[in-house]
């Protein structure tokens, strides 16, 4: 996991990003209880895990203080 966490880290590609680390995401859901894939109210669906993939790459990119 830690080899993967640090491959992740040197991408920018959140679809790299999950090939790398997406089967711990997906167990983590699994455990705590969580579905990962949703739908919206307006019948839309969406992933939360897919969303943290895109913020796991953009996170250098954020204007911290």
């Amino acid at each position: 996991m830690a080899y993967a966490l640090i491959s992740a880290n040197e991408t920018g590609d959140p679809s790299e990003i999950e090939d790398l680390i997406g089967d711990v995401v997906a167990q983590l859901f699994k455990d705590a209880g969580v579905e990962h894939k949703r739908v919206s109210a307006r019948g839309q669906s969406y992933s939360i895990a897919e969303e943290a993939y895109n913020e796991f790459a953009a996170w250098f990119n954020m204007p911290w203080e």
